[in-house]
């Protein structure tokens, strides 16, 4: 299994900058909604702020997708190495002997404007939002298999 993912802000702001609205393209109130049932968090009532509950759910999405991955890239690391990230992609794959060219995969990862969430806050309000959702994760999903 291959695991393409964007750091949490960078998704965040490349689809909206506003959390959730009338267009939240992540429909976070219903990803909230269902996960509730599996998952002591997030609750979409009671979060601080929407961008805390969309980082659970993007932690939880991140961490059952690494752990049954074969493989990982992010999105942005990509973007900044694409040759070399495709050279890694192809020897995780296999398919070295396939013939693949590589120049033309290259060609293919163009710039796209990354670190938009700097215009939304500094980098100290989303580690905020984000400790106080890992310190839950951590109770909730980590404690248990580390006992």
């Amino acid at each position: 299994m291959f695991l393409l993912y964007r750091s949490n802000a960078s998704m965040l702001m490349a689809r909206t900058t506003r959390f959730v609205s009338p267009n939240d393209h992540f429909c976070l109130p219903s990803w909230a909604r269902d996960l509730k049932y599996h998952f002591p968090f997030p609750d979409d009532r009671v979060e601080p702020h929407p961008y805390r509950l969309f980082h659970c759910i993007w932690n939880v999405s991140y961490l059952f997708g690494s752990a049954s991955a074969d493989f990982s890239l992010q999105f942005e690391t990509l973007l900044e190495s694409p040759e070399h990230q495709i050279r890694r992609l192809i020897v995780a794959t296999e398919t070295e002997d396939y013939g693949y060219d590589r120049n033309a995969l290259t060609a293919l990862v163009t710039p796209v404007p990354v670190g938009r969430w700097h215009e939304y806050a500094d980098d100290s309000w989303f580690r905020a939002h984000e400790s106080a959702c890992e310190a839950v994760l951590k109770e909730t999903l980590l404690k248990p298999f580390h006992e």
